[in-house]
């Protein structure tokens, strides 16, 4: 039992983690539709006639479509990600079988509507199944849900059937060869039961989508919480997905066409420049504006408060670490560098920190906030916010932060020092100890030595603190941890951990392990994956 929980655990957090990649090209995209549209739009250009010149309508139209990559293309995308980040070894061949094994799916689903007779431009019959244009083929549009599921079976075929043995007459089909063979055919059989069990499917999705949407301004507020909440343990990007792409964050018409997903039909809304209906304001109440108190205001202010708090002779030491992490807060949208350095020191604080931010995304909901995207930094602010025009409300932001700056900032501080908190700069510096020196890996001296530093961190010290190549099972990354499979949990030493360098230790189980690094996690990873037998 025990062992399945742990199975069960690595799987979910490596799915989350596969969504990473799409969504971080769907927040550039975003970012290039939004600086496109705005810049080529009549109400910027009536005010700046300088840019209706051909040579710049030219430019931020080609920007504007190119944005549409990711838009246009994301169940796919998720399609081919998902395997392509599960999968342990030939990832190529993993991503090309999640291409054919979606569009084995969706030709499966054409062929079933198209047997049974089913006129695919019939009003009601494209309401029933929810029949749209998908890579050029007539399916149902299954979005995240059903290229999450393709991601899902392809990545377990990759996994059993990777290395698989054929008779000689057929030695050519085998091996990787027969992975995307037996994901068409899985995928084309799977493709004939969806218009059975989608319609009740989408359905119940539909369902709960207008729950939430009859909680009002509190359904953001909830959003908010527990995204934040999850975060701890790596699950919230699957909660995050599920708003952003399919009806649980809201559907509706946007220019004509019928769009589910908060994100979705924000970025629909951006291509066809209209005027917002109450369906978008009402999906992006669970986007960008609702972090931007927590995000540009709040988390700098507790940096701050922190700070303060610190011990004199310890605060030029811990200076770096809190500008850094109020940069990657404010700039990047990245909040674990700040989060995690108080989180195992007063969970009930984070607690407290959770709440916030969930009341953050009431705020930009009650005050009409209008400005989307995914990651509530300066920058989606300034896109979406500012180059939209007032009517986004951009003005109110600063507001807003500097409320939030306040409360945390004054709520922090008195924390700290009432509960006499270990935050940053506020321990006794430990003793160095022999069992501290820093001990190189069993195969350190056989790697480069450009490799065995990342930045600031020594790989090698922090591989030995993990407890060896040995103690690893498997090790990943997400945007700010080591995600890791150990032998044992207990060999990983928390305290030495941080002393090289990382944010915070989770240890979920006992061989379920994250290490918080920040943003230069991809670099550790892949040192210390030159010093390991594991992908």
């Amino acid at each position: 039992m025990q062992k399945t929980k742990a199975a069960l655990w690595e799987f979910l957090q490596g799915l989350g983690k596969t969504f990473m990649l799409p969504v971080a090209l769907l927040a550039f995209c975003g970012i290039m539709l939004g600086i496109g549209s705005s810049l080529s739009s009549e109400a910027v250009t009536d005010g700046l006639p300088f840019l209706k010149a051909e040579g710049f309508h030219l430019v931020f139209t080609w920007m504007a479509n190119t944005g549409l990559v990711a838009f246009t293309f994301l169940p796919v995308l998720f399609a081919m990600a998902i395997p392509l980040g599960l999968a342990r070894e030939d990832k190529g061949v993993a991503a090309f079988s999640g291409f054919v094994g979606f569009a084995a799916m969706n030709l499966a689903v054409n062929f079933y509507l198209t047997a049974r007779g089913v006129d695919l431009e019939d009003e009601k019959a494209i309401e029933h199944y929810g029949i749209a244009d998908v890579l050029g083929v007539q399916s149902i549009d299954t979005g995240l849900l059903g290229a999450v599921a393709v991601g899902i079976v392809v990545s377990l075929l990759h996994q059993r059937f990777r290395t698989q043995r054929m008779p000689d007459a057929l030695a050519f089909f085998g091996g990787l060869r027969f992975v995307p063979i037996i994901s068409a055919l899985v995928l084309s059989v799977l493709g004939l039961l969806i218009p059975l069990v989608w319609p009740a499917f989408n359905g119940w999705i539909t369902a709960v989508g207008r729950g939430i949407g009859h909680t009002g301004v509190f359904g953001p507020f909830f959003f908010g919480m527990g995204e934040v909440l999850l975060r701890p343990i790596g699950l919230h990007h699957i909660l995050v997905a599920m708003f952003r792409f399919t009806d649980v964050g809201g559907s509706g018409a946007v220019c004509g066409d019928n769009v589910s997903g908060a994100l979705n039909m924000f970025y629909a809304h951006l291509d066809c420049a209209g005027a917002p209906n109450a369906a978008v304001t009402d999906a992006t109440h669970f986007l960008s504006q609702g972090k931007m108190a927590a995000y540009l205001g709040g988390l700098p202010g507790a940096a701050l408060a922190m700070y303060h708090c610190a011990n004199r002779r310890m605060r030029p030491e811990i200076k770096a670490l809190l500008v850094s992490g109020v940069v990657a807060c404010v700039v990047g949208g990245i909040t674990e560098p700040l989060e995690f350095l108080f989180l195992f020191v007063a969970p009930w604080l984070y607690a407290v920190h959770a709440v916030l931010v969930g009341l953050g995304f009431l705020t930009a909901a009650v005050l009409g906030v209008f400005i989307g995207n995914t990651d509530g930094n300066v920058i989606d602010w300034l896109v979406f916010g500012v180059l939209q025009g007032s009517s986004t409300k951009w003005y109110l932001v600063p507001v807003i932060a500097a409320v939030w700056f306040a409360v945390y900032y004054f709520l922090f501080r008195w924390a700290i020092r009432r509960f006499d908190l270990r935050t940053p700069g506020r321990d006794q510096e430990p003793e160095q100890d022999a069992g501290d020196e820093e001990r190189p890996a069993p195969d350190a001296e056989k790697a480069p030595a450009r490799e065995l530093v990342a930045g600031k961190y020594d790989a090698v010290a922090i591989l030995d603190a993990i407890g060896g190549a040995a103690n690893i099972r498997s090790l990943d990354n997400c945007i700010t941890r080591l995600r890791m499979t150990v032998e044992d949990a207990e060999l990983v030493d928390g305290a030495r951990l941080k002393k090289l360098g990382a944010v915070g230790v989770i240890k979920l189980d006992g061989h379920t392990v994250q290490v918080v690094i920040g943003p230069q996690v991809q670099s550790v990873k892949d040192a210390i994956a030159t010093m390991i037998p594991v992908g």
